[in-house]
This record gives C-alpha cells, structure tokens and sequence, in this order.
C-alpha cells in the first residue's frame, strides 16, 4: 500500500502512542490517518504501537502490512489494564515531547499534528486539545456538541470540565512534564480513566483549546466504555472521581457536577427500560441514589423511571 507521508516543519518533538487491546482489526485505518497527517522522517517524532497482550489479532502484522519504516511495537507480556497501559505508553515517550495517547479505533484528520504544533508554538501551552468528531456504529459522523460553546484559546472556566466531559482522548497533546508533575493515570477511576486524568492536569495547567474538529472518536456497542455505561460502573467512577475533587471545585461547582452527571445517568436508565434491558436496572439505579443532590429533583426522576417501569409491565402483560 502507498501512503504519501506529509511534511512539515514541526516546532515541538512528538511522541505518537497507540494503545491496544483487542480490536486489531480496526488498528489498520487508525494507522493510515496517522500515518497521513504525521511526518516520519523527523528525528523529533516517535510513532508507537503498545500492544497491552491483544488476544483478537496479530498487531504486529497490521504493522508489517503497511511497509513504513519507524513504526515502533511494543506488546506487554501480560495484560496491564487500561492505566497501567496508558502509564507504560508516557513512559516510552520522547524525553521534552508532547505525548498524543490515540485509541487504536480512534482516527486523526491530516491536519491535526500540523495545527496542533502551530497552537503549541504561539501559545506556549503545556496541555492542549481540539473538537472532535462522534464515528457511530452506522456510520453516521456527528460533531461533539459539548464542546462546541467553547471559544478558542486558554480554557478560562476550568471547573466547566468537572461538570462535563468536552475532552475525547484521542484530541488531547499533553507535555512529558506536565505527566509527571500530576502523576501518572490512576487505576482506582479506570472507568473513566482519561477524564480523571484530564481533571487532575487542569487543577495545575491551563488547557488550550482548539476549536477545529480534528479527530474522531469511534462509538462501539461492545466497548469497555459501553459494558461499564450498562452495569453502572461508569456512573459510579464519575462519582468517586468528583468526590475526589470536591475540595478543589467547592459547594457550588461539586452540586452542578453532581446534578449534571445525575441527568445524565437517569437518562441512560430511561434508555435502559425502552431497550428492556432491566438486568443493567438494579447496579444503575443503585448508583443513581448515591449522588449527594437534592431530594426534590432526584424524586421527580424516580416517579418518571417508576411510571415508565409500570409502562412496561403493563404492556408486556397485555
């Protein structure tokens, strides 16, 4: 395959790491977009593949196939998990670099490493990303909306990302200081792994935002991130990493995070009961009380969850 690789003149050193497990066979088209917008001859770019022991498929042979020199491979002997992986790949990156952690699903626009060092350059930032594009299982491209209020520049309202998660891991560039300032990924919120991460930067750093959609993230139904959103886990991590951080945000940001991920999960347990998936039920509503809001507004959710629930039974039984 021919893969016209571009140019141009970088102003930062890049680490480009890929981490996988499983789904190799989508690693191929993530590897092109890549290999699209990034310039490998460079001797201040890394392109790596971490492969965290993928059972599914042989990584490696992705890579051959694509005959380009400098792709580097790295396979774990056994299985890390998802922040132990990701620590491994800060690890392996270019000492002074900006280190792009990209799912191996994820893909980049043949822009993104030409604009990125651009912004980095003129604005002196440390933690910088852009807008993204949702890839659905149908095919169908949708941009992401909750980004779309932000004006481009330093983020001014950092609390704002406590509230709601705007940042896809695959539009992020972080420095190798800035990682080790804040420390690395933390297992203990593995559900929601990256955003923790992306909390505990904004408390030191100022993120610098840019506007353009960049990159896409690519929805799957049998992800990890789709399996936890159905057994509640998800929910429960957003809510042990928002106490995590309650100090830092104070009484009036921590009740609108805590309002805000409540709407959000009642929503999925509405989803849950239409697609009559009511073994999920029971861990999601769980959670669901746990949130520390008030009573009023979590009760009129009940009653529309309640009602809904009797919808069901009725009609199923008649």
């Amino acid at each position: 395959m021919s893969i016209k690789v571009p140019s141009f003149e970088t102003h930062v050193a890049w680490s480009v790491i890929i981490p996988i497990y499983n789904r190799v066979h989508l690693l191929h088209e993530t590897l092109c977009s890549v290999l699209a917008a990034l310039p490998l001859h460079n001797n201040r770019i890394r392109l790596m593949v971490v492969d965290d022991a993928s059972t599914d498929g042989d990584v490696l042979a992705v890579i051959n196939q694509l005959g380009i020199k400098g792709i580097e491979y790295h396979r774990n002997p056994t299985n890390l998990g998802l922040a132990r992986n990701l620590n491994r790949c800060v690890a392996l990156a270019l000492e002074d670099s900006f280190v792009h952690l990209l799912n191996a699903d994820d893909l980049v626009d043949p822009l993104f490493y030409a604009t990125m060092d651009k912004h980095l350059y003129e604005s002196g930032a440390k933690a910088i990303f852009c807008n993204n594009f949702f890839l659905e299982q149908s095919g169908h491209l949708r941009a992401n909306e909750a980004a779309q209020h932000l004006p481009q520049g330093f983020i001014q309202e950092k609390k704002g990302l406590f509230i709601d998660n705007y940042i896809q891991c695959a539009s992020v560039c972080v420095h190798t200081s800035v990682y080790q300032a804040v420390g690395g990924f933390d297992a203990r919120f593995n559900a929601c792994v990256d955003w923790h991460q992306w909390k505990v930067i904004s408390t030191q750093f100022n993120w610098f935002f840019v506007k353009q959609n960049l990159c896409t993230y690519r929805l799957v139904d049998n992800s990890h991130w789709h399996t936890r959103l159905l057994n509640g886990e998800n929910y429960a991590t957003i809510l042990k990493s928002l106490q995590f951080h309650e100090s830092y945000l104070g009484a009036t940001a921590a009740n609108a995070a805590y309002q805000r991920q409540a709407y959000l999960h009642g929503l999925t347990i509405l989803a849950l009961i239409r697609s009559k998936k009511f073994v999920a039920l029971w861990p999601n509503m769980k959670v669901y009380f746990q949130y520390p809001i008030k009573f009023t507004a979590r009760w009129w959710l009940f009653k529309r969850i309640v009602a809904l629930l009797l919808l069901v039974w009725v009609r199923k039984r008649s």
